[in-house]
């Protein structure tokens, strides 16, 4: 056991100072770092609590996603009411009708809603974008009159997978050890905003995002979620 030093010694006072200070600051800091502990520690259930909430929320929304079939469905009682009422997007197609809904996905590669795709003389003129739920969420038109229809795109998408696989070739480096996933059309942000999704991998795991659209390609490092001042 310790003891003070000697009152005699060259500099006591100097030295017990010393000692005090030490002791006072060792039991200072143990509230600190009982504080940091528990800070850390809420952290990481709110971390947790927020990755059930998201999860629960995801597997419900799978539980209550309509079908194809439904999607179609709706997006044909939209666009027939839209007709009988002469709305001045759809009045002049009307022989316009509901094709194969395309399901669009989240970058978590969970279901999101189906894009499903208004045809007219062998173009796709219009698109209805159909939530889970079954509420249409977006109902419009990509031109504005018949005689614009060779301006129409040929499907729903833009560009078909195999075509959007073929862009994405261009950017990865197979040389430096890099591959890509099978392309899957997702929601890159708001609804609306949409592109074929490409993971490029290295060493096993993702290390770049890849989206392919007909009017290009853009990217952004793996995991980083869209944000407004990104690009």
């Amino acid at each position: 056991m310790w003891s003070w030093p000697e009152k005699n010694w060259p500099c006591s006072n100097l030295i017990k100072t010393h000692y005090l200070n030490r002791l006072v600051g060792a039991f200072i800091g143990i509230p600190i770092v009982i504080k940091n502990l528990l800070q850390s520690l809420s952290y990481w259930l709110v971390q947790r609590a927020r990755h059930s909430v998201g999860r629960i929320m995801r597997d419900e929304s799978l539980n209550e996603f309509i079908p194809a079939k439904q999607a179609m469905e709706r997006a044909k009682e939209e666009l027939a009411m839209l007709q009988s009422n002469r709305d001045a997007l759809f009045e002049s197609f009307s022989g316009a009708f509901i094709g194969t809904p395309v399901l669009v996905k989240n970058l978590f590669k969970q279901p999101s809603y189906w894009l499903v795709p208004i045809s007219f003389q062998g173009k796709v003129i219009g698109f209805a974008r159909v939530l889970g739920n079954g509420r249409i969420a977006q109902i419009g038109t990509f031109i504005r009159t018949p005689a614009w229809i060779m301006d129409a795109p040929s499907t729903i998408t833009g560009i078909e997978a195999s075509e959007a696989t073929k862009m994405a070739i261009d950017k990865i480096d197979i040389s430096l050890g890099e591959s890509g996933s099978e392309p899957i059309f997702v929601q890159d942000g708001p609804i609306g905003r949409e592109a074929w999704f490409v993971e490029v991998i290295k060493d096993g795991r993702p290390t770049r995002w890849l989206f392919v659209t007909s009017a290009g390609t853009y990217e952004r490092p793996a995991g980083k979620m869209l944000t407004e001042n990104y690009f």
